[in-house]
């Protein structure tokens, strides 16, 4: 029976150095030997040995295509007879609780059962403690224990310093002399993920900045084309991104761009799952940087990319990875066409996402309806995208979900308000904005968002009360958002028509020429801008100007923008596909046409009158032709 045990352990060697060995061979012959009358003969030691070679074999074959579905539970059993059976004083002994902890909270991972979790946690920290009392290796324990409380920092019942135990225990794995090179780079990468799992949940953006110091650091010491090299590309490719919209850096989205790229040929060709994940994040990253850009053809790219892999997917957390990015999408795709029916295609992504929810998943649909209310005007969607949105406020740990959830929460009660005039909606908004200010980091993209929409309902507060502080503080809010964002990024067009519509209140207040002056600037450019990439908001900006140069009797300026007004409606329904879609549309601008022509009329340009109302009529006459006929309707003769 020793030789047999011998012959096992040669053969877990020359898996180890040759994967296409047969490892099956190893667990049947543990099954043949444990199950053996005379297995029980063995002393306690010989046994342990036995059920720890047996461990190993099934766990290695855990992680290969022949893996048999019961292979973790029976590692776990296997583990957990070697160490009931190692004597007290055996070195091997540590070592065993160490790798059953490890399997546990693998199973944890697998079946979602705290109570693994809490076996594990006693078994590490036993192991470790009898490790350094032996003067043993360390390293190897040390990074599984900090992958151990990675995963705890996640589950039910977990704390934030979870996360910080798992990052000192892999500082403490690197100061280790132990290991090779491509250990260490995989210490490196576990490292970087802790960092970047908690500058996210802190909105730290100098942890996401060590984090990618990290990734770089476990690409220079691993073997260009190894596993850990291609973790360590991919990671760094994704806190790139993360880093690009906290710092506000486009040209950390280009390096993110050039991380992917670089790794794609060198993704094992046996991992589609990995390659899947790859491109869908390159994917993501030309979405950004077609936000920064505004190329059209970046966005059209990345969302055929998503729509080939959400078709090649299996289901599973790939696939929930793809049409989510999808779905996003799409809701870009809504935004530079003005097209419903790509709000319609994602919210249906999103309520499938929503059978497996994350609080992530709960903010997309809260936001998605949010935009589809404002469209077709159903209270279900409002009161559903409330709630959605106050449920992933109240469940995430990332500060960055959380300002996020807040930010989208105030946008749906800033909606309320405009129909119930309740200035408590308005004043609960503004206190939302400011949490969600206050949980992200100062120069990000999504602060210079919050204080933006921040200084819209400062704006509408100041209509009712005639508070001047709050003019004051909105106009401050809405400059240092503009300021603070690139000047072709694709969500500044909302940034100025919010400052625009600040001003002009500003400059009908002060009555001063340089006031108004400024607010025709901030409206000029906002429409300007908005035209080709975001038409609702060159719609919108439009109509208000309009209507405010023609109070201040400017008719020119008044034909001027209400003629980009009528632009932006035509394009706008146009696009849509559905005739319920152009009446909402055209319902939202019932009153261009006439105020249109009139502010033509005043500023003695008769032509211009002329033209405005005969393009408006067309669009209406568009959208009746396209009405089908009323069943009975006498057809006319005359």
């Amino acid at each position: 029976m020793p030789d047999e045990i011998t012959a096992i352990r040669e053969l877990l060697i020359a898996h180890q150095g040759d994967p296409r060995v047969d490892i099956s061979d190893a667990v049947t012959r543990i099954e043949r030997l444990t199950s053996a009358a005379r297995f029980s003969d063995l002393d306690a030691g010989a046994r342990a040995f036995a059920w720890t070679l047996g461990a190993a074999a099934v766990a290695m074959r855990l992680r290969t295509e022949q893996a048999d579905p019961g292979d973790l539970d029976r590692a776990i059993e296997w583990n957990s007879a070697a160490a009931r059976a190692w004597p007290d004083d055996d070195p091997n002994l540590a070592r065993t609780r160490c790798n059953l902890a490890t399997l546990l909270t693998e199973r944890y991972e697998r079946d979602g059962d705290v109570d693994d979790l809490v076996e594990a946690a006693a078994l590490f920290s036993n192991a470790v403690r009898l490790l350094r009392v032996q003067g043993a290796r360390l390293d190897v324990a040390l990074h599984s224990w900090g992958l151990h409380w990675h995963v705890r920092a996640g589950a039910r019942g977990g704390k934030p310093t979870d996360l910080d135990r798992a990052i000192a225990a892999y500082r403490e794995a690197l100061r280790q002399q132990e290991g090779d090179a491509n250990e260490r780079a995989g210490y490196l990468n576990s490292l970087g993920l802790a960092l970047r799992a908690k500058g996210r949940a802190d909105a730290d953006p100098g942890l996401l900045a060590e984090a990618a110091e990290v990734y770089e650091q476990a690409q220079t010491i691993s073997a260009p084309g190894s596993e850990p090299f291609v973790s360590a590309s991919v990671n760094l490719a994704m806190v790139l991104q993360d880093r690009a919209e906290a710092d506000n850096d486009p040209r950390l989205i280009d390096r993110a761009v050039e991380q992917y790229r670089l790794v794609l040929p060198l993704l094992p060709k046996h991992d589609p799952g990995l390659q899947l994940r790859v491109t869908t994040n390159l994917a993501v990253a030309l979405i950004d940087v077609y936000r920064h850009r505004r190329d059209v053809q970046l966005l059209h790219d990345a969302t055929a990319e998503l729509r080939a892999n959400a078709d090649r997917s299996p289901a599973g957390p790939v696939r929930d990875l793809v049409e989510a990015n999808l779905a996003a999408a799409m809701l870009e795709l809504a935004d530079y066409t003005g097209q419903l029916a790509f709000l319609d295609e994602a919210i249906s992504v999103y309520e499938q996402l929503l059978l497996r929810p994350t609080p992530e998943r709960l903010i997309n649909l809260g936001v998605a309806l949010l935009a589809r209310y404002r469209r077709r005007e159903s209270a279900a969607d409002l009161d559903r995208s409330i709630s959605l949105l106050d449920d992933a406020a109240r469940t995430t740990r990332s500060a960055i979900e959380r300002a996020s959830a807040h930010n989208s929460q105030a946008n749906a009660v800033s909606i309320r308000y405009d129909e119930s005039s309740d200035l408590a909606d308005l004043d609960r908004c503004i206190a939302l904005r400011n949490r969600a200010i206050g949980e992200v980091a100062v120069g990000s993209l999504d602060r210079a968002i919050y204080e933006g929409n921040l200084g819209v309902d400062l704006a509408k507060r100041y209509d009712t009360t005639e508070d001047v502080s709050d003019l004051a503080a909105a106009i401050e809010h809405q400059r240092a958002a503009v300021d603070a964002v690139p000047p072709n990024w694709s969500d500044q067009p909302r940034l100025l028509a919010g400052l625009a519509d600040s001003l002009a209140r500003q400059a009908i207040r002060s009555g001063q020429a340089v006031d108004r002056h400024a607010a025709t600037a901030a409206y000029r450019t906002a429409v300007n801008t908005a035209r080709r990439t975001l038409p609702e908001q060159a719609l919108g900006a439009a109509m208000r100007w309009g209507q405010w140069a023609a109070e201040q009797g400017s008719w020119a300026e008044a034909a001027a923008a209400y003629r980009s007004g009528l632009t932006a409606l035509a394009n706008l329904v146009a696009s849509q596909s559905l005739r319920g879609d152009k009446e909402s549309w055209l319902r939202d601008a019932r009153d261009l046409t006439p105020a249109a022509g009139l502010a033509a009329v005043f500023a003695g340009d008769l032509p211009g009158a002329v033209t405005m109302l005969e393009q408006g009529r067309a669009m209406l006459l568009a959208d009746a032709l396209a009405r089908p006929a009323r069943v009975g309707a006498v057809p006319r003769t005359d």
